[in-house]
């Protein structure tokens, strides 16, 4: 990021930023966040800002803890069903060994035909293939769009923070050229000025001049400090630099990421479903007895047995975990998009979070992150570049007066007149009024970067939409489509 003293357009009139004709976004909490948000946790918390304090992260992590463990039980009562059957399948009767996975036997005690039992719980089978296969294709046409879309946004928005970022970078870089041969200018004036003229007469200057020199002028510079150098420019550089940094990262991130991998899981899926479907409707029309025209194949009996329904199973259980990892990931994400007051909102958890973390409400950072969240109703965080530029008008202007006063009655009489050479000084002064001017234009363009519209825009871009919007649907789709394979 380079930047340079030409390369700003006009100069932005700017005193504290207006914000009337903004109107920032409102956020709406949708259906799906309030369901995931007011889940069952046992008593716990639901605030994610919770997880700010190492004292109360433990609250918020049983509350998640209880969500998956009940997610699992369910897991591991289906297994377990399973595995005792498949254990006790000797001990079964014949017209209930089908539920082990064993051949279906006739039943002929019972008032229903032969065929009917083993019927029904084909076409039961059946019906929840097809809902495998209608999950799957919302997943593709919902879930996974829902989350390319939340990709593209966080990638578009990042685009935003380079460029918010490079501004910064370029206003932050001259105001440090100028500020240090400013501040080497203004330590060398405050030496020489109050002795520049000692043998005055007082015919030219006269004393409201020199009091007005020594006192204003000189007042002037000393409340410009250190050209705020030290108070906070360089360490704004060095932050611009780390987040410029992670915005790099964040892109090579969004990069690297496929998406359509993630749809690859279900394809395994999808074919075992069909092979057990097709299996499935064989075992329909063969109905074991000897006269039966059409008979299953051994191999295939074998190949489903051994191979498919093992890795069925296997998958199956696969989609129960990543349920319950989506499930977790959803439920916080819904906590972050309906945190702090009900109804709750991304702003009320951001908030809260600096809270608990130890953050002064009355700090810049607490301060200006509130009035981006807050849509810029607070009061404007940034009073230090406000008093930077009143500073540099006032000692501008006392400049100015200065210089005008030397140039009107002649450089030539004035030295005469106070028996002593004082050019130097004056050129210091000049070269000095001449950096603040481009100063004031740094401390200008610095407000108009940092306005509203722009930051407030993008959180709300990368919260209201990224993630209470496209991510909690997305996230939402995708566990539907686990939960139903």
């Amino acid at each position: 990021m380079e930047g340079s003293i030409y390369d700003y357009g006009e100069l932005v009139d700017s005193s504290t930023p207006d914000v009337s004709a903004y109107d920032a976004p409102e956020y709406d909490q949708s259906a799906i966040i309030s369901s995931w948000h007011n889940l069952a946790r046992g008593g716990n918390t639901n605030q994610i800002s919770y997880m700010a304090s190492s004292d109360t992260s433990g609250e918020y992590i049983a509350g998640t803890l209880i969500i998956s463990i009940i997610l699992l039980l369910s897991l591991f009562i289906w297994g377990g069903i399973l595995i005792y059957l498949r254990c006790n399948e000797a001990d079964l009767p014949d017209n209930a060994r089908f539920l082990a996975g064993c051949r279906f036997e006739n039943d002929l005690t019972t008032n229903l035909k032969p065929s009917k039992r083993p019927t029904y719980a084909r076409m039961t089978f059946l019906f929840s293939a097809l809902m495998i296969f209608i999950f799957t294709i919302v997943l593709v046409e919902k879930g996974l769009k829902d989350l390319e879309s939340a990709e593209n946004l966080v990638q578009a928005e990042n685009l935003r923070v380079k460029a918010f970022l490079e501004d910064c970078d370029r206003v932050a870089i001259t105001m440090i050229e100028n500020g240090f041969p400013a501040r080497t200018l203004r330590d060398s004036i405050q030496i020489d000025l109050p002795n520049f003229c000692p043998n005055s007469n007082n015919t030219i200057l006269g004393d409201e001049f020199k009091l007005r020199m020594k006192d204003q002028y000189l007042d002037a510079l000393e409340a410009l400090e250190d050209f705020y150098l030290d108070k906070w420019l360089l360490d704004a550089k060095e932050s611009i630099d780390r987040l410029w940094n992670t915005t790099v990262t964040v892109n090579e991130t969004i990069e690297d990421l496929n998406l359509s991998m993630i749809g690859l899981y279900w394809i395994p899926l999808i074919i075992f479903t069909s092979i057990l479907s097709l299996g499935t409707i064989m075992a329909l029309i063969d109905t074991g007895e000897e006269e039966c025209k059409f008979k299953s194949p051994e191999r295939f009996q074998w190949l489903m047995k051994k191979i498919i329904l093992p890795l069925f199973i296997f998958w199956a259980i696969g989609s129960w975990l990543m349920a319950v990892f989506t499930a977790v990931s959803a439920t916080m994400n819904a906590d972050i998009c309906a945190g702090g007051t009900s109804p709750g909102s991304p702003d009320n958890t951001m908030m809260d979070y600096l809270a608990r973390r130890g953050y002064s409400t009355e700090g810049v950072f607490y301060k200006s992150l509130q009035y981006y969240v807050r849509g810029c109703t607070t009061e404007f965080f940034f009073t230090d570049i406000l008093d930077y530029k009143f500073e540099l008008v006032r000692a501008i202007g006392e400049s100015k007066y200065i210089l005008n006063f030397v140039r009107t009655y002649g450089t030539i009489e004035m030295e005469e007149d106070c028996q002593n050479g004082f050019s130097a000084v004056m050129k210091d002064i000049d070269d000095l009024e001449t950096l603040m001017q481009f100063l004031l234009i740094d401390t200008d363009r610095s407000i108009d970067v940092i306005r509203c519209e722009r930051l407030n825009s993008i959180y709300a871009e990368l919260f209201y939409k990224g993630t209470c919007d496209y991510t909690a649907h997305s996230l939402a789709w995708i566990f539907y489509s686990l939960v139903s394979d």
